[in-house]
């Protein structure tokens, strides 16, 4: 049986800081966790962490299309430590007490 008040999310960052993804989760009840997929706009020359900052935005339906499974294999690649996927040019970032 789950626990309550667990959160967390993760970071994806494709082309090497075209696109920021942000993958959050939560379980607000035994058993029960809820996604939410998220991005933030390219903002030239800012850093990953002034990124994170910026207001979260609704991840495109064309983008979720375009790069859904591409985010998929590159999680599970950093979570296993294993090779990007091909086509992968970016960061995950994970949260630190995941690995």
């Amino acid at each position: 049986m789950g626990g309550t008040g667990f959160e967390g999310s993760l970071f994806l960052e494709f082309e090497n800081g075209g696109a920021l993804w942000q993958l959050s989760w939560r379980t607000p009840e035994p058993g029960v966790t809820l996604y939410r997929w998220s991005y933030r706009r390219k903002k030239p020359n800012a850093s990953w962490k002034e990124r994170a900052a910026q207001k979260a935005e609704e991840l495109p339906r064309e983008e979720i299309e375009q790069r859904g499974e591409l985010a998929e294999q590159a999680i599970r690649a950093a979570y296993e430590g294993s090779e990007r996927p091909k086509g992968f040019q970016g960061q995950v970032y994970l949260p630190v007490d995941c690995r």
